[in-house]
C-alpha cells in the first residue's frame, strides 16, 4: 500500500513539474497581445487595453476602421486621444495622409456632418507589388503571399524557418522563425505589421 501510494504522488509531482514547465515555455512565446489572451494572462479594461504575463505587459493594437473607402479610411472620433498614435501609424504604413479631424464621408462627397474624426487620407489603391505577388502565388513551393503598402510577404512549403519579404526596389530579406528579441529591427518592423495590423495588408493566395 505504501509503495502504490508512493508511486501516486510521484506521478502527480511529475505532472505538476509538466504542467509548470509548460506554462513557462508558453509564457516565454508570447510576443504580442493576442497571444498574451490567448495564454490566459489577465487583461484589463483601460484605453488601450492591456494584457501582462510575469515581465512584460502588450499593449492592443487592434485598429477600430469605421468605413473603408479605397483611397480614405474612416477610423474613429478623434475624442478618443489614446489611441491618435496607433491610427497614425497605421495610416503610414498604408502609405497615406493621416488627418487629425476628417470627415466621415466617402472622397468628394458634396454634403457631408461637420464630425472631427480621424482619417488616413489619398492612399494609393494601386500597389507596385501586386503582379509581383501573382507570380509567386504561380510557384508551386509558395504556401502563401500577403500583400502589403510597401512589402511582400512570401511563404514557401519546402523553405522551413524563416520567411521572405520583398520590397519594390527589389530588394528581399529573409527573417528567420526565432523569439520576437533576436530579429533585426527590419524584421521586427516586418512582423509588427502583419501581426498587429493585419488589416494593412491583403491576402493574394
Amino acid at each position: 500500500m505504501e509503495k502504490e501510494t508512493q508511486i501516486v504522488i510521484a506521478v502527480f509531482a511529475i505532472f505538476v513539474v509538466v504542467m509548470i514547465l509548460g506554462f513557462a515555455v508558453k509564457q516565454n512565446q508570447v510576443t504580442n497581445f493576442k497571444q498574451c489572451v490567448q495564454a490566459g494572462n489577465p487583461v484589463t479594461n483601460s484605453s488601450p487595453r492591456e494584457c501582462r504575463t510575469s515581465d512584460r505587459v502588450f499593449l492592443d493594437n487592434t485598429i477600430t476602421i469605421i468605413e473603408d473607402f479605397g483611397s480614405k479610411i474612416v477610423y474613429t472620433a478623434s475624442s478618443v486621444s489614446s489611441n491618435a498614435s496607433l491610427f497614425e501609424q497605421d495610416c503610414r504604413q498604408r502609405l497615406g495622409i493621416f488627418n487629425i479631424c476628417g470627415n466621415i464621408c466617402a472622397p468628394n462627397s458634396k454634403i457631408c456632418a461637420n464630425i472631427c474624426v480621424y482619417t488616413c487620407e489619398n492612399i494609393s489603391t494601386t500597389n507596385a507589388l501586386e503582379p509581383q505577388a501573382e507570380k509567386f502565388c504561380m510557384q508551386e513551393n509558395v504556401s502563401g503571399v500577403l500583400l502589403c503598402p510597401n512589402f511582400l510577404k512570401v511563404s514557401f512549403n519546402n523553405f522551413i524557418g524563416s520567411n521572405r519579404y520583398c520590397l519594390p526596389n527589389g530588394t528581399t530579406i529573409f527573417c528567420p522563425v526565432i523569439p520576437f528579441s533576436r530579429l533585426t529591427p527590419q524584421c521586427k518592423e516586418f512582423f509588427n505589421i502583419t501581426e498587429s495590423s493585419p488589416q494593412v495588408c491583403k491576402e493574394v493566395c
